[in-house]
């Protein structure tokens, strides 16, 4: 699904903070509320936020998507802590604009910003764009069906998970049913992955590597076998000659 949008975000946006690059035929259904095409004769230059509109803060496809949930899991009514620390490099983080005023919501690039339809908070709210939940969910994937890492097990508190019934607890933050979208189907799971030193089970590339291996397999012994035919009727030949 994620790989499917092909207007997923404007970069501009979310690198120099400028909304109004994102007003373009790329953003048209998803730069504001209610655009309006004001047509200049060429596609590409057309306008959609006209009358000042506010730009949706993000712009783009991922914007009728709210790219997280909250939760807490608990055991025997402890609090499990998570922690963002290695879901993301920093590096990769201040890539992302963020201003320098205190509060994030007071800063000029999100005074002119809506939150998104179906989202119940503002970016700015949310740390702004450099928020490593929004982050993550705006790396590519190879499939539609995909799994993100969002959150690490806090191991200064916990020793890992020990045996024993847990209670999930989500907020679901975003209605998915706000922006009908009908080629897709939006569902989202909550795994807990426990990796080992070589790694964590993902079942499409052991089925693929089985494949690959089982058609290298074949291959070989097509190849070796067509060498021993090829080999006995080089003696046959010989014989003959003789």
């Amino acid at each position: 699904m994620h790989r499917s949008l092909n207007q997923a975000y404007c970069k501009k946006q979310l690198v120099f903070g400028d909304s109004s690059e994102c007003d373009t035929f790329k953003n048209s259904r998803y730069s504001c509320e209610n655009p309006t095409k004001i047509s200049s004769g060429i596609p590409l230059f057309s306008k959609f936020c006209v009358d000042n509109q506010p730009f949706f803060a993000p712009v783009g496809g991922i914007a009728s998507i709210m790219f997280n949930d909250y939760f807490k899991l608990t055991l025997n009514d402890e609090v499990i802590s998570w922690t963002e620390e290695g879901v993301i490099v920093d590096k990769l983080r201040e890539t992302f604009f963020q201003p320098d005023d205190d509060h994030l919501c007071d800063a000029r690039e999100f005074q002119h910003t809506v939150k998104p339809i179906g989202w119940k908070q503002h970016i700015c709210e949310m740390g702004g764009y450099r928020n490593i939940s929004f982050i993550k969910w705006l790396e590519p994937s190879t499939n539609k069906n995909f799994k993100k890492l969002y959150r690490i097990l806090d191991v200064s508190k916990h020793n890992g998970l020990k045996k024993g019934v847990y209670r999930l607890y989500t907020d679901n933050v975003y209605n998915p049913h706000v922006v009908p979208l009908e080629n897709y189907r939006l569902e989202k799971f909550f795994w807990i992955l426990h990796p080992s030193w070589i790694g964590t089970e993902q079942k499409f590339l052991e089925v693929l590597y089985l494949i690959v291996g089982a058609g290298l397999l074949a291959l070989s012994c097509f190849l070796v076998g067509f060498q021993i035919f090829l080999m006995d009727r080089r003696k046959t030949y010989d014989d003959d000659d003789d």
